[in-house]
């Protein structure tokens, strides 16, 4: 195998882990406060694998989850498409007021 071949490999199961997390906390329901805790702080995470599924964790998170909007509409502006999709989705599934805000202007500034 060659490098390409290994790094299309690694984005592949980064695609499948993102959803199989997704798939699983929908079916699991709400997250404890330590759980969002650990989530928020993958937010920050180098790796943007890591950004995107800790947004779409964040997502059904619940009441403690929604302490993650700030740093959510911060991803919206993120170098990696795929985090900037997953923290709109997020701060959309969240639904708070500020959540929603950021959302349409964003959506104006685009």
């Amino acid at each position: 195998m060659d490098i390409l071949s290994i790094e299309r490999f690694m984005k592949q199961m980064r695609v499948l882990l993102t959803l199989f997390c997704f798939f699983w906390l929908l079916a699991c329901g709400k997250l404890s406060r330590e759980e969002a805790e650990r989530r928020i702080k993958e937010l920050k995470s180098p790796d943007a694998g890591e950004r995107s599924q800790a947004a779409l964790a964040l997502a059904d998170g619940g009441e403690e989850a929604k302490r993650a909007v700030p740093e959510l509409m911060v991803l919206l502006n993120d170098r990696n498409a795929g985090v900037r999709s997953s923290a709109a989705f997020a701060l959309r599934k969240l639904g708070t007021p500020e959540a929603i805000k950021s959302l349409s202007v964003k959506r104006s500034d685009s």
